[in-house]
C-alpha cells in the first residue's frame, strides 16, 4: 500500500511540475524551472557536447532526466552530463539501470527565468564542485549572456562573457558556442 501511495504521490508531483531532488540523505521537492527558453537553450548546449562526443568517442553524454548518486550520498540531476570511459567503461554505463554511482566528468547547469544566481552558484561549489572526484562544470546564465567555468583545480569559477566560446583541457575539442546557446 505504501508503494502504490509513493507511485501516486511521484505522479502527481511530475503532473504538476516538480521534481524530486536527494541531497544528504534528504528528500527535496524541487519547482522544475524548465520552461520552453531554458529548455531549448539547454537543447541546443547538449547538441553540441553530444556532436563533439559523436567525433571523439570519449564517453556518453546524458540529459537532464539523469539522476547521479555521488560519493556524499546525494543524488543530483545536472541539465546535462558527460560521463568519460575513463570515469566509467562502456561496459559499465551500458549496464546502469537508474541512478548513476558516479560523478559526470563534466556537466552543466542552465540558469531559467525562475533560477536564482546565487543559488546555482553554492549548488555547483557546495554539491558538485565539493565532490573528491569532481572535474569540471559549467553554469550558463543566458540573461546576463555570462557563463560559470568551475574547475577541479580551480577554488573559484571563471566568468566568461558569451563573446568567449567555452572550452575546456579536460575535454579536447570540445568548444560550445554561447551564442548557439542563446539564439
Amino acid at each position: 500500500m505504501i508503494l502504490i501511495f509513493v507511485k501516486k504521490a511521484i505522479l502527481l508531483i511530475a503532473k504538476n511540475d516538480y521534481k524530486l531532488e536527494f541531497f544528504a540523505n534528504t528528500l527535496f521537492i524541487k519547482f522544475m524551472a524548465h520552461n520552453t527558453y531554458s529548455a531549448r537553450m539547454n537543447t541546443r548546449c547538449s547538441s553540441q557536447v553530444d556532436r563533439w562526443n559523436e567525433e571523439n568517442k570519449l564517453g556518453f553524454v546524458y540529459d537532464c532526466d539523469t539522476g547521479f548518486r555521488l560519493d556524499s550520498g546525494t543524488w543530483a540531476e545536472p541539465d546535462g552530463a558527460f560521463v568519460s570511459f575513463f570515469k566509467a567503461s562502456l561496459e559499465q554505463q551500458l549496464a546502469w539501470k537508474g541512478i548513476a554511482n558516479v560523478t559526470p566528468t563534466f556537466l552543466w547547469e542552465m540558469l531559467s527565468n525562475e533560477d536564482d544566481l546565487d543559488k546555482e552558484i553554492a549548488k555547483m561549489e557546495k554539491i558538485w564542485q565539493a565532490q573528491p572526484d569532481f572535474e569540471s562544470g559549467l553554469l550558463i546564465d543566458p540573461f546576463t549572456k555570462k557563463y560559470y567555468y568551475y574547475e577541479k583545480t580551480q577554488e573559484k569559477p571563471r566568468i566568461c562573457d558569451f563573446s568567449v566560446h567555452f572550452s575546456t583541457s579536460f575535454l579536447p575539442n570540445l568548444i560550445i558556442d554561447n551564442f548557439l546557446v542563446y539564439c
